[in-house]
């Protein structure tokens, strides 16, 4: 029965619906309205979406014995991308569409400098982590983000950013 990798992992995740159930009834609970489905299950598969799609990606890029850094930045990029083109036209499509389109230049950006110019993965992949914190922080509205980064000095070249202080 053990000789499977999955046998525990799975007996874990059924555990815990099963406890959920139990301490909270409505878990499970399912509902139609308007056409779309409701409920706690499907509340944790739409908000759990995104960061499955990047655990796949990083999956694929460990499995081949490398080490990407960026994801978290390329990922923070699209998101800038789009919202910003969205907000200033009001296309979703072409936004979704410009950011794709970025991330996939950003891809072929770190592997260029991995296969191409030789350099370890970590370290090109900290470059464009690092591009994309400056970035942010080049913008005039960015003084600080939930992520604790405070852009917090600025000059003639841009800003630095800093973890923020409490």
């Amino acid at each position: 029965m053990t000789s499977n990798r999955l046998v525990w992992p799975l007996a874990a995740l059924a555990a815990l619906i099963v406890l959920n159930a139990v301490f909270t009834p409505s878990f499970l609970a399912l509902r139609i309205q308007d056409g779309h489905l409701f409920g706690s299950l499907v509340d944790i598969l739409r908000n759990g979406a995104p960061t499955l799609l990047i655990a796949l990606g990083m999956t694929l890029v460990i499995a081949t014995r490398g080490i990407d850094l960026s994801v978290g930045a390329v990922a923070a990029i699209a998101a800038a991308v789009t919202c910003t083109h969205i907000a200033a036209t009001g296309d979703a499509i072409t936004g979704m569409l410009l950011a794709l389109g970025l991330c996939v230049l950003l891809g072929l950006w770190n592997g260029f400098l991995v296969t191409v110019l030789g350099i370890q993965p970590i370290i090109a992949t900290l470059v464009l982590m690092t591009a994309a914190a400056a970035w942010r922080c080049s913008s005039p509205r960015a003084r600080s983000s939930p992520s604790g980064t405070t852009c917090s000095a600025r000059s003639a070249r841009g800003s630095w950013c800093s973890p923020s202080r409490s």
